[in-house]
């Protein structure tokens, strides 16, 4: 017999056997979430030392953290995707640490969020100056070129003169 409830032997038929799973995948999304963080202030120092190979190697490190974060959330989908019907049958005392930890997550993610966003804008500021500068440097280039003398065209060293 069928009804739209779990079965008991659902991961999701009981809290004592799926509450432990969340709450553990939580502390892992939330180590992933601070490393992050961690590694965009090291993101930033190095955007303003203008460290392009240092920053090319501190994004190829965040990618690794960012698909860990991926495949967590892969595993919280099916939580938060049912956490109306979920949520009910786990008691108050233990909803409000969880929905604490998915606040603090936000905030983290917010945080992350706004620096990666004020990092991506000196970026861009400083791709426009540099292109500002070659432009500069080629027009120079093209000025200096316009009033160099002009060479003579080359004339042939040897003719035949018997043909």
């Amino acid at each position: 017999m069928t009804s739209g409830r779990a079965s008991d032997d659902s991961p999701h038929a009981s809290p004592s056997v799926w509450l432990p799973r969340l709450a553990h995948a939580l502390d892992r999304l939330e180590t992933e979430y601070r490393q992050l963080a961690l590694m965009g202030e090291a993101q930033s120092a190095m955007i303003s030392a203008v460290d392009g190979d240092g920053l090319l190697s501190q994004l190829a490190k965040r990618q690794v953290i960012v698909d860990r974060i991926e495949a967590i959330n892969r595993e919280i989908e099916p939580f938060c995707r049912r956490w109306n019907e979920l949520g009910a049958a786990v008691p108050e005392s233990s909803r409000a640490p969880l929905r604490a930890r998915f606040e603090e997550i936000g905030r983290l993610v917010a945080s992350i969020s706004q620096r990666d966003d004020e990092d991506r804008r000196r970026l861009e500021k400083m791709r426009g100056e540099i292109a500002t500068e070659v432009g500069s440097v080629q027009r120079g280039r093209g000025a200096l070129n316009a009033y160099a003398p002009k060479a003579e065209p080359t004339r042939p060293l040897f003719q035949d003169q018997h043909g």
